[in-house]
């Protein structure tokens, strides 16, 4: 029951959310036109931070595979072993069995709390990079713009401010998007 409905639930995400997939690449186009007429080649600044916003979703995405996959695994045979206990509660209490398969069951328990710990920790380390990255996203491109010799207006940092967002939340739906398909391929095997 747990496996069915936690993959059901990862089947629904991705469906309920594939409209932004029709939209994202329009909405993109359209914020790459502002950046572009706005503040010509600094917005290429930008896209270089994306890119290494991508490489490190990527990374992030393999350690989430190979823990998760493991974290399953852990809580698959939890799961076996305590639907085992309750199908043979009158043999584990007629052999006084009882202990001995609680401290298996609980020593599953705690291995499986323990990873999900680690991943915990790791996905924070991780979400650092690129909640850093798009804080100073804004500032850094139109730092670049005032180093080339530009003068910035105030109507020009609205804009930009806004189509960087813009642009900002359309990679988070891609990223979001690769996850969840990494999430069904999970599920699927």
């Amino acid at each position: 029951m747990n496996l069915i409905h936690r993959d059901s639930g990862r089947v629904w995400s991705f469906v309920w959310e594939l409209n932004t997939v029709i939209e994202t690449p329009f909405e993109m186009i359209t914020a790459a036109y502002f950046l572009w007429t706005n503040l010509g080649w600094s917005s290429f600044t930008g896209v270089f931070l994306y890119v290494i916003l991508w490489f490190v979703n990527k990374y992030k995405s393999k350690l989430h595979r190979k823990t998760w996959g493991v974290i399953d695994k852990k809580r698959d045979k939890r799961m076996q072993q305590t639907a085992e206990a309750f199908h043979n509660a009158k043999m584990l209490k007629l052999y006084g069995w009882e202990q001995p398969f609680q401290a298996s069951v609980t020593k599953l328990y705690e291995e499986e709390n323990e990873m999900q710990r680690v991943q915990d920790h790791m996905n924070r380390v991780v979400n650092f990079i690129p909640g850093f990255i798009n804080q100073l996203l804004p500032l850094i491109v139109f730092c670049t713009y005032v180093y080339f010799g530009n003068k910035i207006t105030m109507s020009q940092i609205v804009i930009c401010e806004t189509m960087i967002r813009r642009f900002n939340g359309n990679i988070s739906h891609i990223i979001h998007k690769y996850h969840d398909i990494d999430n069904l391929k999970m599920s699927l095997h």
